[in-house]
């Protein structure tokens, strides 16, 4: 009868603890609210940024330079919902370039791009949280010696238009506030203007985005 009364006891000691773990495990609640993080990410740029084009003025050569793709990184802010999430994010990657103009030579070109998108939940449950995306920005992109004036000198110069994303990802809830995510987007990128000069047809910079970062949720 004691043996009973004492196995009865451990049982109820050790079932305790492992049904509230259980309980937690199936009830799991993200933290909704503000939550900051920072991304690795590769970018691609694309379309009329393969070499094949030039602007002409004054007698002037706006050199569009093949791209490479490159990594880089960025920081983001966002808040989020049980269901969804607006964020702001910047990235900046430096991209190398290339050209048959043989007085530019290869150079560097670095892209900037500020975002607001919404996320939305798709299928998700407790701690992995699919989504898809969308959403626009503002970019520009500094290339260096990518200017010819007559006489041969060159100078730096920027690229400056607006993006519209499209994409999808999924975030993974370590706890509540700690979580992984990874984007894959496409960005419709028009380039408007050069070093505050409006361009007779936009140069178009389209092509695939992604990163992986970590956030933290107050």
């Amino acid at each position: 009868m004691r043996c009973k009364v004492v196995l009865t006891i451990l049982f109820l000691m050790l079932w305790f603890p492992v049904s509230s773990l259980w309980a937690e495990s199936s009830e799991f609640m993200l933290k909704e609210g503000v939550y900051i993080g920072a991304a690795v990410v590769h970018n691609t740029i694309g379309q009329d940024f393969d070499d094949s084009r030039y602007y002409y003025g004054n007698g002037n050569v706006n050199n569009v330079p093949e791209i490479d793709s490159a990594f880089g990184g960025g920081l983001f802010i966002g808040y989020r919902l049980e269901n969804w999430a607006m964020e702001v994010s910047w990235q900046r990657v430096v991209h190398e370039t290339h050209t048959v103009v043989t007085a530019m030579g290869d150079q560097d070109a670095v892209y900037n791009v500020v975002d607001l998108n919404i996320k939305v939940d798709v299928l998700a449950r407790d701690r992995f949280r699919p989504f898809v995306l969308f959403g626009a920005g503002g970019t520009w992109l500094d290339i260096d010696n990518n200017r010819m004036y007559t006489g041969g000198v060159l100078t730096d110069e920027t690229f400056e238009g607006w993006t519209v994303n499209v994409g999808g990802g999924a975030a993974y809830y370590f706890t509540p506030r700690w979580f992984l995510t990874g984007t894959v987007m496409y960005r419709w990128q028009h380039f408007k203007q050069v070093d505050n000069t409006q361009l007779s047809v936009d140069a178009m910079g389209s092509g695939m985005n992604v990163s992986l970062g970590l956030a933290y949720t107050f």
